[in-house]
């Protein structure tokens, strides 16, 4: 009977972060209201996300048992804060940059839909989206036991839209907005790190302080905070897109974009 439950919780660990995955990019997809992308290379856009995240686990695993072992002979609090302060900072910058690069070759270097600051919006939380199912399924499949993962899964499924999606989606508006209006990308980049960098170290204050209903009840928190954050965000993208590029392409061909 126990192997029969621990076979039912491994699969349902592994389903809990790709429903929330799922449900991410569907919401983002009809939150579209000018013009649906193809739906074939939202799948392939996704897809390129899985791997990324393949690719990020691949070196923030090693580097957070090694940081681990570092913490284990540290004895001042200062130094174990540092410690895991340049962790948490080189992991996100590396997380951003790989996600930032993998969305500039497969996106914004074929893909001729992009033609507004919520379809490059869009592309980016689609990458992000699919990077943090990944990082949700290893991290669970890495707990000591399947019930402890499943706590993971669901914890992870429940953040997933308000880390990465959100992250590599405002670099993604930033890189639409360079394309079209010549802004600069670099500020996109760093909004995406200085805000993932926040939301890692409140999340692990979380993690480590709260137990019971109150850790439950602060995760169901950022959540809210994160639905509401993307509904006023996306809303003024498609406006400010409505206003400015209410024919789509044409109107950047007309304007000799």
């Amino acid at each position: 009977m126990s192997s029969v439950l621990d076979i039912f919780l491994a699969i349902f660990t592994i389903i809990m972060p790709l429903f929330g995955g799922a449900l991410t990019v569907i919401m983002f997809y009809y939150k579209d209201v000018m013009e649906k992308e193809p739906r074939r290379r939202v799948v392939s856009i996704f897809l390129w996300g899985l791997v990324t995240g393949l690719i990020i686990i691949a070196f923030t695993i090693p580097m957070f048992i090694l940081a681990n072992r570092a913490i284990n002979l540290l004895t001042e609090d200062w130094q174990i804060i540092l410690v895991m302060l340049a962790v948490v900072l080189v992991q996100v910058v590396a997380e951003e940059g790989l996600k930032g690069l993998v969305l500039w070759r497969k996106c914004f270097r074929v893909v001729r839909e992009i033609d507004g600051l919520f379809d490059g919006f869009f592309y980016g939380a689609i990458i992000g989206t699919g990077a943090g199912v990944v990082d949700a399924i290893a991290y669970s499949i890495l707990a000591t036991d399947w019930l402890s993962g499943l706590e993971i899964a669901i914890i992870r499924t429940i953040r997933i839209p308000g880390t990465h999606a959100l992250f590599t989606g405002i670099l993604g508006m930033y890189f639409a907005w360079n394309r079209y209006r010549n802004k600069k990308m670099y500020p996109g980049m760093i909004y995406a790190v200085l805000l993932h960098t926040i939301w890692n170290i409140v999340t692990y204050i979380i993690s480590f302080y709260l137990i019971g209903i109150p850790f439950y009840a602060a995760n169901f928190s950022l959540l809210g905070i994160y639905l509401l954050f993307m509904f006023i965000l996306t809303t003024s993208l498609i406006r400010y897109d409505q206003k400015n590029f209410p024919r789509g392409t044409e109107v950047l061909q007309e304007n000799g974009n």
